[in-house]
């Protein structure tokens, strides 16, 4: 395994941590945090890194970005209703993930 993946993977881990920590001092920080676009920077850094700097790849990923985007809103719609029907967690996650 390569440093920059190394690096990859301890960045990645630190910002769920991160996220971990801040939701037992704020919902709303562990939201705002949660919603920001660190994976899709992630994802980029990956592709980009993976590709060995080839913008063409990386330009290819960033297309496809706002169609993932979709699926996103629909998972995020479906789980407020979900909670504000009273549902436990398993059953929003998996009717969110179906959807």
């Amino acid at each position: 395994m390569s440093t920059q993946r190394i690096y990859q993977l301890l960045i990645s881990f630190a910002i769920i941590t991160a996220i971990a920590f801040v939701s037992d001092k704020s919902r709303v920080m562990a939201s705002i945090l949660s919603v920001m676009p660190l994976s899709m920077t992630l994802g980029l850094w990956f592709i980009y890194t993976g590709a060995h700097g080839d913008a063409s790849v990386t330009a290819d990923f960033s297309r496809m970005i706002p169609f993932g985007l979709i699926p996103t809103a629909l998972f995020v719609v479906v789980r407020w209703l979900g909670f504000r029907q009273g549902w436990s967690l398993w059953p929003v996650l998996i009717v969110g993930y179906s959807i």
